[in-house]
């Protein structure tokens, strides 16, 4: 299913159309397909919005700089950027992320 749902995203961006994607957790496959992500702390304050990246760089780019872990090399991307922000079960972070 998610083939199909990147081949009709596809033809439609190709085309110009902007498609607009509301999900709980994305596996990596869909997650890496989009170009720009607006993440959303509890009571709909960003965590982060902007452009994603080839392989997420410009994303776990982001976190790093502003104080999360590193994100390891191979490591799943989504999963990790949960983990930074704490919304991962058993993570912790000290950084208000809304506010940076």
């Amino acid at each position: 299913m998610v083939h199909s749902f990147g081949n009709l995203t596809e033809k439609l961006t190709n085309n110009g159309q902007a498609i607009l994607c509301m999900i709980h957790q994305p596996s990596v496959m869909l997650f890496q397909g989009f170009d720009r992500l607006l993440f959303l702390a509890k009571g709909g304050r960003p965590d982060y919005r902007g452009e994603v990246g080839k392989n997420s760089y410009m994303l776990t780019q982001y976190f790093e700089r502003n104080g999360a872990s590193p994100c390891p090399a191979g490591a799943n991307s989504d999963e990790w950027m949960l983990e930074a922000i704490s919304a991962a079960l058993g993570s912790y972070s000290n950084v208000d992320w809304p506010e940076v």
